[in-house]
């Protein structure tokens, strides 16, 4: 057993003190701000250039009532994502009975 300690050790020393590999020997070419516009153009849409993030609040409805939909009670459901049972009630419940109607 010792001996297993000592060789696994002696082998991650060596992997720690093993040269770092040399730098690619043709220098890196960086993108233009031309090509760099092109790219963010290809991967965002030209409908919508810069989409939004979702809100915080928008966020916890949704997990809220992915929860309830699990058949989460609304006490759990409220705590798991960070807001009190009575908001729960008074906000988010309407809310999803509206979208599930």
């Amino acid at each position: 057993m010792n001996d297993e300690l000592a060789e696994r050790v002696r082998s991650l020393e060596a992997e720690r003190l093993r040269p770092v590999p040399p730098p690619p020997s043709r220098p890196v070419r960086r993108l233009t701000p031309g090509e760099m516009d092109e790219l963010c153009e290809a991967v965002c849409p030209p409908d919508d250039p810069h989409p939004e993030l979702q809100s915080d609040a928008a966020a916890r409805l949704e997990d809220y009532a992915w929860l309830r939909g699990q058949g989460e009670p609304i006490e759990e459901a409220a705590r798991r994502v960070g807001v009190q049972a009575k908001t729960a009630r008074q906000k988010y419940e309407p809310q999803l009975k509206k979208e599930n109607a």
